[in-house]
C-alpha cells in the first residue's frame, strides 16, 4: 500500500484522503518517510530511512526515524529499519538493538 503525507497532515492512500490528527498537524506536514510498508489487517507498519551518503550523524538519523512513529494513523506495531551505504558504527547498532534493524548497500544486493 502506498501512502504520502500531504501538506495538510493527512495521509493519501492511493487517492484516498484519511483526516489528520489535529494535535500534530506542523509535524506531519514537515515529515519526509523514506519507506512505508504498511498491513491494514493486522495493523502493523514498517517505517524505514535511507542514508546513502558516506558520512551523517548517526543517532540523528535514527532518532528521526523514530519520532515519525504515529504519523500514519490506524496502527498498532510500528518496526523501523535504517538503510544505509555504509555499516553503522557498533554503537549506533548497539543502542537501538531490538528496535531498530540496519541494512548496508551490500547486505541490500547479496546474492
Amino acid at each position: 500500500m502506498a501512502m504520502v503525507l500531504n501538506e495538510g497532515g493527512g495521509v493519501r492512500t492511493f487517492g484516498d484522503a484519511v483526516e489528520p490528527d489535529d494535535s500534530d498537524v506542523c509535524r506531519r506536514a514537515q515529515t519526509d518517510i523514506d519507506v512505508v510498508l504498511a498491513d491494514p489487517q493486522t495493523k502493523r507498519i514498517l517505517l524505514g530511512e535511507c542514508t546513502w551518503r558516506n558520512s551523517f550523524n548517526e543517532t540523528e538519523a535514527v532518532e528521526a526515524l523514530l519520532g515519525r512513529e504515529g504519523l500514519i494513523p490506524g496502527y498498532d506495531d510500528t518496526r523501523f529499519m535504517v538503510f544505509s551505504k555504509h555499516p553503522m558504527s557498533n554503537a549506533t547498532r548497539d543502542r537501538y538493538a531490538g528496535k531498530v534493524d540496519f541494512v548496508t548497500a551490500e547486505e541490500l544486493y547479496r546474492r
